[in-house]
């Protein structure tokens, strides 16, 4: 199964999660005394789903550049194909997970702080007030900030001017 087939499926499992929450709302909102509920639900829908992939939009460069940091070598080492080596498959499969991994914590911390992020500016708070009071952004925001930010930057700058450098070769020699 291609990775974004599986993409594929997990969004829209995620549209559907939503459009039933949306649905419980509006049942919700018929009864006096859960429109307050109702109207949390149906703020953050839309704030879930913005932050979701808005979380997602910013983990991909770090997800690919961690893909490549590994599997490239493994490729260039081990020159493709079927293999039995151990090491081999544990060097490819083990980064995948880490990988994977990353991109759904990315995506669910998008989906808290972006339900939040909607009732919030919906309360009257402003954007940086909230984003400086919640801690699942603080925590996802961590390593743009100072002393990590150097370190980060440049092994994002050298991966992705390999992968770019690789892309020119594989074009000229084409």
């Amino acid at each position: 199964m291609p990775a974004s087939f599986a993409y594929l499926v997990a969004a829209f499992a995620l549209v559907a999660v939503e459009l039933l929450l949306l649905g419980a709302a509006l049942l919700m909102a018929l009864v006096p005394r859960f429109r307050s509920h109702a109207k949390w639900i149906a703020l953050g829908v839309p704030g879930s789903l913005v932050g979701v992939f808005a979380s997602q939009l910013a983990a991909l460069p770090i997800v690919l550049a961690f893909l490549w940091t590994f599997l490239v070598p493994v490729g260039y080492l081990h020159g493709g194909g079927q293999t039995a080596n151990p090491f081999v498959i544990a060097f490819a499969i083990g980064p995948a997970l880490v990988a994977i991994v990353l991109f759904a914590s990315a995506s669910l911390a998008g989906f808290v702080v972006g339900w939040g992020a909607a009732n919030a500016l919906v309360g009257g708070a402003p954007l940086p007030a909230f984003l400086s009071s919640n801690r699942a952004w603080r925590y996802l925001s961590a390593p743009l900030r100072r002393p990590y930010r150097l370190p980060l930057l440049v092994w994002l700058a050298v991966v992705w001017a390999m992968f770019g450098l690789a892309v020119l070769r594989g074009w000229f020699h084409a």
